[in-house]
């Protein structure tokens, strides 16, 4: 394990602890049925008993990487901004939905480790959006690899564009408070003030970054008051 994963490891222990595990359930679970894909093959083949040997000796299983994208407050752990890394409980990904052996399989570390039976989860915009769904709506996002496991490449959102997505998110809350709703965003608040301090950057950055995609733009004065006052009108 490298220091920088052992550095995530003490940040947020249970969720790393917890990826680390599935990551190798599913690549020996994956190698397994690579193996056995091979000896399936080197035996129906008109070949000798030595030879069959040899094919299995030399025929290694080959297996690429999974991409998992990671987006939200977990990709502010990776990025170890020097914050509340604790507050986060769960892992949001974007992307397909795993296969109900996977998922049970998820559920079951989830239970073992103490977060719950939805820690991994992509329930993103609709369950099971793709990549090319959520950029649709949010513009083109920008990830970068963190974690080169054995079943999973690890790539998590860059920070910007989890602002931008934090913003979106003010946006759209507001919108259903302004029907009516509880406004559901507060926290996401305290996740830009963060992000914003650590790129060096201001609201106006923000906006800059944002704005095509903000409808509001009381969303920037809200970010700003909070920023400044450490509370906005939604906190009263």
């Amino acid at each position: 394990m490298s220091d920088k994963m052992n550095k995530y490891a003490e940040s947020h222990k249970k969720l790393y602890n917890a990826l680390l595990e599935l990551d190798a359930i599913l690549f020996e679970r994956q190698i397994k049925l690579a193996t056995l894909a091979t000896e399936e093959s080197a035996a129906t083949g008109e070949k000798s008993t030595a030879d069959k040997a040899r094919f299995q000796k030399t025929s290694k299983p080959r297996f690429s990487p999974i991409k998992l994208h990671i987006i939200g407050g977990f990709a502010i752990v990776l990025a170890e901004i020097p914050y509340n890394l604790n507050r986060y409980t769960d892992i949001d990904y974007v992307g397909a939905i795993f296969d109900e052996e996977t998922q049970i399989i998820i559920q079951k570390l989830g239970l073992k480790h103490e977060i719950g039976a939805d820690w991994l989860n992509n329930q993103v915009l609709l369950e099971g959006s793709s990549l090319a769904d959520l950029q649709f709506v949010v513009g083109k996002l920008r990830f970068e690899k963190v974690l080169d496991l054995q079943y999973f490449t690890v790539k998590s959102l860059v920070l910007e564009d989890v602002a931008k997505m934090k913003a979106i998110a003010i946006d759209t809350a507001l919108m259903g408070a302004d029907f009516g709703d509880e406004f559901t965003r507060l926290k996401d608040f305290d996740d830009i003030a963060a992000i914003l301090q650590h790129l060096g950057w201001t609201v106006s950055d923000l906006r800059s970054h944002t704005g095509e995609y903000v409808l509001q733009s009381e969303v920037y004065t809200l970010i700003a008051d909070y920023i400044k006052n450490g509370s906005n009108r939604l906190f009263e």
